[in-house]
């Protein structure tokens, strides 16, 4: 409803175009009175809006008489209650119209609780949505073998299993599995055979899980990048069968995460030591001489320069997102 004048303006020269090509003195009529006015407003004061609609389907169908008017709508259960009950409310009105179709795509199960926070829990939504569709046809469990090789992800490298963790992980939809994946392709540099290993771990470990935390729950990427809370971190790495293997590269040579090995390695606990590096990065110990903070892993040294560079990746992704 929050729609500018011009757009309604351009519906009504849309509809003076339909009435002058197809006829209909009803819908001629009705333009004219509404002239210099708020089309929306004034459809919903119109007793005749329903008629008038039901006039236009007509004209339209008159001259092609072989065909029909369908109208797709998406995503209904992602909508407002309010607004899905009012939609559907709305278009039973031209259900009787025996060349006029709705097709509607959605998630039956979400729709039903879309309903249900309209009416109430105890509110039979199943029955209720019964009156609205006439068939219903499932769709397919996507095949996400053929539907990784469309969009031509690849997932033979750490970067790809990190997003692939992500996505399974947070059981990311198709449509933010699509986005996560473009975000990863367009946001981080590629790996350089000059890259520290602080920097390899940032673009093909933290960046990918940055990006998918911030899709999955901005809250939680934010709390993160405050230093607020590393667990979001260790807990998607821990439910792997091998988290150490993704953090290998935040040891030293002489320095290992199995607690009893056999080359008698130091042991250093995987979440202390990420514990310490996301400390460095997103804690209040980080600063412009922080090149005393750590000599591990070959990191060489953790400065403001380093927080920096992550963000900036980030940053990367925000710009997408407002074009």
């Amino acid at each position: 409803e929050a729609i500018d004048k011009s757009w309604w303006d351009r519906i009504t020269h849309s509809l003076e175009l339909i009435s002058t090509a197809f006829g209909g003195p009803r819908i001629k009529n009705f333009l004219d009175s509404i002239k210099g006015k708020n089309l929306l407003e004034e459809i919903k004061k119109s007793k005749e809006a329903d008629q008038i609609l039901n006039d236009l389907f007509d004209v339209i169908l008159e001259k092609y008489p072989d065909t029909r008017i369908v109208f797709f709508i998406d995503e209904l259960d992602r909508c407002c209650p309010n607004f899905a009950v009012r939609l559907l409310e709305r278009i039973k009105h031209y259900f009787l119209h025996d060349k006029v179709i709705f097709v509607i795509s959605v998630n039956s199960s979400e729709l039903q609780h879309t309903i249900k926070r309209h009416y109430g829990n105890d509110f039979n939504a199943n029955k209720y949505l019964q009156r609205f569709f006439d068939f219903t046809i499932p769709l397919p469990v996507v095949n996400m073998q053929k539907f990784y090789e469309m969009i031509q992800f690849n997932d033979d490298n750490v970067r790809y299993e990190i997003a692939d963790l992500m996505m399974n992980y947070y059981n990311f939809s198709l449509r933010d599995r699509t986005r996560y994946l473009q975000y990863l392709k367009s946001s981080i540099p590629k790996m350089s055979n000059n890259d520290f290993n602080r920097i390899k771990f940032y673009k093909e470990i933290l960046a990918p899980f940055l990006i998918g935390l911030k899709i999955h729950d901005p809250k939680k990427y934010v709390e993160f990048i405050q230093g607020e809370n590393l667990s979001y971190f260790l807990d998607l790495i821990q439910s792997t069968n091998h988290p150490d293997s993704y953090c290998f590269i935040l040891l030293n040579d002489n320095e290992t995460f199995e607690e009893n090995n056999p080359h008698h390695k130091t042991f250093i606990p995987l979440n202390e030591r990420f514990k310490f590096v996301y400390k460095c990065l997103f804690g209040n110990s980080i600063n412009n001489k922080s090149s005393q903070l750590m000599d591990v892993a070959k990191l060489e040294n953790i400065s403001s320069k380093d927080k920096k560079f992550i963000m900036e990746m980030m940053s990367f992704m925000q710009a997408k997102e407002n074009l």
